[in-house]
């Protein structure tokens, strides 16, 4: 059985550690419904390779743009500290130690 002040709680009140992400409607408040709806109907009848295809397309994009946005705040930083900050991002710093170690051992 389900308790009921957690679920009265909202995503907003949790603490920060324990807040889920967002849904879909709370990233686009006040969208276009019409809009919405021909999206969610493109992804409903999207073929599965399609489906990939475009999330693999996405997924690239977002790693050019971090790559990116890591070469504009350490714009001399060598290949290999580019490469640890851009595992940090992704995987934390925790992660990045362990597989490259720490950000002082790396060729500057």
């Amino acid at each position: 059985m389900a308790d009921p002040q957690f679920e009265q709680m909202t995503a907003s009140s949790l603490p920060a550690r324990r807040r889920p992400p967002p849904t879909w409607r709370e990233l686009h408040l006040g969208g276009d419904a019409v809009a919405e709806r021909l999206q969610i109907d493109r992804w409903a009848t999207m073929p599965p390779h399609e489906k990939m295809a475009k999330w693999a397309s996405l997924n690239a994009m977002a790693l050019r743009l971090a790559r990116s946005g890591i070469r504009m705040r350490h714009p001399d930083a060598s290949e290999a500290e580019a490469r640890w900050r851009l595992a940090e991002l992704l995987h934390g710093r925790e992660i990045a130690e362990a597989i490259l170690g720490s950000l002082d051992a790396v060729d500057r």
